[in-house]
């Protein structure tokens, strides 16, 4: 049975042990309700990724009831997005019968979701680089989002040379890499 979890004092180890307990049940209604395995486990991750960015940004500070419950309730607002967006395209495409879906038509869908997963990792990395110890939030920041050269961060941050600067951000990089296989093996492996 599902821990009662109360926030704010849900912790990645927390969420880790919530997520596991409720992918079973999650997976089980979601394919009663008529999706597919895949279908019910990219669902789930996508609202496994809305929890987490929601408990990162502090939106969920003051949440008053369990963590369980309003994740079912993400889970729940997911689905029915997934089903307006296909009756939209249904209504849009005047299709009287779901044999006449063709491959352009599945090939559009899926690549709505791959968009909005593309929004949700870039989230991730943003939040990420973020949170990593100076000087590698500033010069992962400056480089990849700011787009500026070695020499402009070695300016900018006080190093010696360009040189200087690119040893110091292969060691981010590293640090960057461990951080995003942690949240990875956190949020998606059972």
């Amino acid at each position: 049975m599902a821990k009662n979890i109360i926030l704010p004092n849900a912790t990645i180890a927390v969420l880790n042990d919530f997520v596991g307990e409720q992918r079973d049940n999650t997976l089980s209604w979601l394919m009663s309700k008529g999706l597919n395995r895949n279908d019910a486990e990219d669902l789930f991750q996508d609202a496994f990724l809305t929890l987490y960015e929601q408990l990162h940004s502090g939106y969920l500070a003051e949440m008053p009831r369990s963590l369980a419950a309003y994740f079912h309730g993400i889970v729940q607002n997911k689905l029915k997005e997934q089903f307006r967006q296909m009756q939209k395209i249904l209504d849009n495409e005047d299709v009287r019968d779901v044999s006449e879906f063709n491959e352009d038509f599945l090939n559009e869908v899926l690549s709505q979701e791959d968009a909005r997963m593309v929004e949700r990792k870039e989230a991730a990395v943003r939040e990420v680089v973020r949170n990593l110890p100076e000087p590698c939030n500033k010069l992962l920041w400056g480089f990849y989002f700011d787009r500026y050269s070695m020499q402009e961060l070695a300016d900018l941050y006080g190093y010696k040379t360009a040189s200087s600067v690119k040893v110091m951000k292969s060691r981010c990089m590293t640090k960057f890499e461990a951080a995003m296989k942690q949240i990875y093996n956190e949020m998606f492996n059972d």
